[in-house]
């Protein structure tokens, strides 16, 4: 339990972080001296078998597991639920993370609060952004925005999506 202390990601990760089916509790990050945020700043490795619950992330380029990865980052079997004092926002913002060039699959992101929102510019369940891979990911929640807003992603450019899906609301002037 990180008891909404406020984290410092992890800038540059490149080794393998497995979860074990571990949870983390209560992620909050509320920085302006940090480019990237999430429980990771930048991935290059691999993250598999986690969960997070609770999270509170002010700011751009965020998500829950990292704030961005990249071509050679995995994140395999990561699960992000939002809790009544959860919030996301900012722009490029996704569930699990921000920017996604790497391959993200078998990952989850709900809300156990109906009211729950991802806000912001480029908003997606899984990545704000992404040019990756993303497989086999479920998303059940709302996202509010103003451009760039997706269940799955909500700005792409060459990315592969495959058996996903998603339930929920979305709100915003452009969607995908």
């Amino acid at each position: 339990d990180l008891n909404n202390k406020n984290w410092k990601p992890i800038e540059e990760f490149s080794g393998t972080l497995d979860g074990n089916g571990h949870t983390i509790y209560n992620l909050r990050i509320d920085r302006d001296d940090i480019s990237y945020k999430g429980l990771i700043g930048s991935n290059n490795g691999i993250v598999k078998n986690l969960i997070i619950r609770g999270v509170v992330i002010k700011g751009d380029n965020s998500g829950a597991i990292a704030g961005s990865s990249s071509e050679s980052g995995q994140i395999n079997n990561c699960h992000v639920t939002f809790t009544e004092s959860s919030a996301l926002s900012g722009s490029t913002v996704g569930g699990v993370v921000g920017t996604n060039r790497g391959y993200i699959d078998k990952c989850t992101v709900n809300s156990t609060n109906e009211n729950f929102a991802i806000s912001g510019n480029s908003i997606g369940g899984i990545a704000g952004n992404s040019g990756g891979t993303i497989t086999n990911c479920f998303v059940n929640m709302r996202f509010n925005g103003e451009d760039e807003v997706g269940g799955i992603v909500g700005s792409a450019s060459y990315v592969r999506i495959e058996g996903c899906s998603y339930e929920g609301q979305i709100f915003g002037s452009e969607k995908l």
